[in-house]
């Protein structure tokens, strides 16, 4: 990702666009992050990608997502057949890991619309 603090992209192919989901860290610091998503069309291969400018879909306001670091990110988005509507599986949160000093996540959510 070309933004300072985009982590962990998750692309996909709709009809006639490329998406990417993408955890976006917030500056001064980078601790706490949402999650946003850009798109570009494909409908002419023989041009250079022009993206669209980015737009959060998803801010960190429950309470189980704001322990550790307010973040939400890792998105992993489909389209669910079934139930005729687009699903995001998450994470949010997150614990310090003493032995290996990293920050994992500490939940897991699902969003859908």
């Amino acid at each position: 990702m070309w933004a300072p603090g985009a982590v962990r992209p998750h692309a996909m192919i709709d009809d006639d666009k490329i998406l990417i989901f993408y955890e976006q860290y917030l500056p001064p610091l980078f601790h706490n992050s949402e999650i946003k998503w850009v798109e570009a069309s494909i409908q002419d291969i023989d041009e250079p990608l022009k993206w669209s400018w980015p737009t959060t879909i998803l801010k960190p306001e429950l309470d189980w997502e704001k322990v550790g670091q307010v973040r939400v990110g890792s998105p992993y988005v489909f389209y669910d057949n079934h139930t005729s509507m687009w699903k995001m599986y998450y994470s949010a949160s997150s614990v310090h890991l003493d032995d290996s000093d990293v920050d994992e996540p500490l939940h897991h959510g699902l969003a859908q619309s």
